[in-house]
């Protein structure tokens, strides 16, 4: 054996390296260095053996010396990078990367790895630049556009990364992951009816993936496609049962399909496979509460606030139960919480202002609406809501102006009309009162109260003909409406037609005897006919 013949040492070396007998090419690799120190390839092919057994460091100075002797061996530099990259050692791969790219220019692996350690270090925009050098080295570059893209999405330039994953996929349109990651792309965009293209190509690719079923079933979903993205949950489930998370969004679809008891199902299994999970406690809640099943939603709503206790929806959702309840008061403290945690959410305000007014609190009512208008001068609704409140302070200047607004928004609004001309006449405005009313029933021809109030405020202006003109159109559209028919019978005593009275009489008391046969005792508009045999008889029946 020429125990002086580097080149053997050398050679043996690399045939039990082949053979996988890496501590024994080490050896034989020390031994061709022993006799020449400056041979190159032995300090490689050693480095190689060293990350074989998972000795980097020692690999990175077996090219240390390598590069000592041929520095400018952009390969040496190369494969110094890539097991300081291994090592994490992130900042010294750079720099051999850089070298080997000086050395090299057109190394497009060392700019595309270069490129990759930059990604890793979220320095997306150097990471952009170093994968274009790649990419311009080498158009086909698959893999440099696939990162490339990614890079471009955590920058949020999405119609660049959906631009790099078409390049990506002409290279390699059978790779699924593209196809998802431009879908998320285009979903973002807006882009819904292109974003569900993208996951079904993935899908056509790979069809066991639950990921891109799921996030199939969010874009359906978000689409209001709901029968649609139930489909693809289901597929999700049947890949991976042990998802809470789509189960939880499964649940989401069938209840906005209003198949509560299918939600509520779902639901339930996502509890199951995992109980901390406050936001399922409280959609089932919501599923629940649509279904009647106040006391069983308020029980969901209180697990989800045990889990998380500043948990705003499960607060409100369970203000609106315990209102449902009439349990106003604990409305009231549950809807306090709500607006502590999210003083701009209009919807809490009001639902405080609805149960205040419920409680006869209506100064509290009306500070809870206005704070609600402050966040939302558009709604109709509010307004509304905080006219209804200042009606019974009897703050009734206040209260038409609140109907002015509401009408203002919302031109065909023949409630706030009515309202309005209740207020009115409230102040005596009976003319004003007159033409609210009438804009009330122009809107709704059939709405009855306020045919019925208009009569009202005639008969109060002494026009009987016309009040009882009013009291016949409500009785057209609600013929059991016994008011009108008692208002009607007032009249027709004042104009002393007793005949006509005791119709009108006789109709409202078969409606409700026990109210107005007492009534119609102490009421000075029929002093003028109580003598009459047939009114008696009606008050003795």
């Amino acid at each position: 054996m020429p125990l002086n013949d580097y080149e053997f040492w050398y050679n043996l070396g690399k045939e039990q390296l082949d053979l996988g007998l890496c501590a024994d090419a080490i050896a034989s690799f020390q031994k061709a260095l022993e006799i020449k120190p400056d041979f190159c390839e032995a300090w490689c092919h050693q480095a190689t053996a060293l990350y074989y057994i998972g000795r980097l460091a020692d690999a990175v100075q077996n090219y240390d010396r390598a590069i000592e002797i041929q520095f400018d061996n952009h390969e040496l530099w190369y494969k110094r990078g890539d097991l300081l990259r291994y090592l994490n050692q992130y900042e010294e791969a750079l720099r051999s990367y850089d070298t080997a790219i000086r050395i090299k220019s057109d190394y497009y692996e060392a700019w595309y790895y270069q490129a990759d350690i930059l990604y890793e270090l979220n320095r997306y925009e150097e990471a952009i630049k170093s994968y274009d050098r790649a990419i311009e080295i080498k158009p086909d570059y698959y893999v440099a556009w696939y990162y490339r893209a990614k890079s471009l999405h955590y920058l949020g330039q999405l119609e660049q990364e959906v631009v790099s994953y078409d390049k990506a996929i002409e290279i390699k349109s059978d790779d699924y992951t593209a196809w998802f990651y431009r879908g998320y792309a285009l979903l973002q965009l807006g882009r819904v009816e292109e974003a569900i293209k993208s996951y079904d190509r993935a899908i056509e690719i790979e069809s066991d993936d639950c990921e891109i079923w799921s996030y199939r079933g969010y874009v359906l979903l978000e689409s209001k496609r709901f029968e649609e993205a139930i489909e693809s949950y289901s597929r999700a489930i049947e890949i991976q049962p042990d998802d809470h998370l789509n189960f939880h969004l499964r649940g989401i679809g069938l209840h906005l399909l209003q198949r509560y008891n299918e939600a509520i199902t779902d639901y339930s299994q996502a509890i199951n496979i995992k109980p901390s999970s406050y936001e399922v406690w409280n959609d089932r809640g919501v599923s629940l509460h649509c279904s009647g099943r106040y006391y069983e939603a308020i029980a969901d709503y209180s697990q989800a606030l045990k889990i998380k206790k500043d948990y705003h929806s499960a607060w409100k959702n369970r203000g609106m139960a315990m209102y449902c309840l009439g349990r106003y008061k604990e409305a009231i403290a549950d809807y306090h919480q709500a607006v502590e945690l999210q003083p701009n959410d209009e919807e809490s305000w009001k639902n405080l202002g609805d149960s205040l007014h419920y409680l006869e609190r209506y100064e509290d009512a009306v500070k809870s609406y206005t704070q609600a208008i402050k966040l939302n001068q558009k709604n109709n609704e509010l307004w509304k809501s905080l006219a209804a409140s200042l009606y019974n302070l009897e703050k009734y200047e206040e209260v038409i102006n609140s109907y002015d607004i509401a009408i203002k928004l919302k031109a065909n609004d023949y409630e706030s009309w009515y309202y309005r001309g209740n207020a009115l006449a409230d102040l005596g405005k009976n003319e004003d009162a007159i033409i609210s009313y009438d804009k009330a029933v122009g809107i709704k021809p059939n709405y009855h109260q306020a045919c019925y109030s208009k009569g009202v405020v005639f008969y109060d202006l002494g026009r009987y003909e016309e009040a009882i003109a009013c009291y016949d159109q409500t009785i057209e559209i609600k013929p059991d409406e016994h008011e009108a028919w008692y208002s009607k019978a007032c009249c027709y005593a004042l104009q002393e037609n007793v005949d006509l009275v005791i119709e009108s009489l006789q109709q409202a008391i078969n409606l409700n005897p026990s109210e107005y046969r007492e009534m119609v005792k102490t009421d000075s508009d029929f002093d003028n006919i109580c003598d009459d045999a047939r009114f008696q008889s009606l008050l003795q029946d």
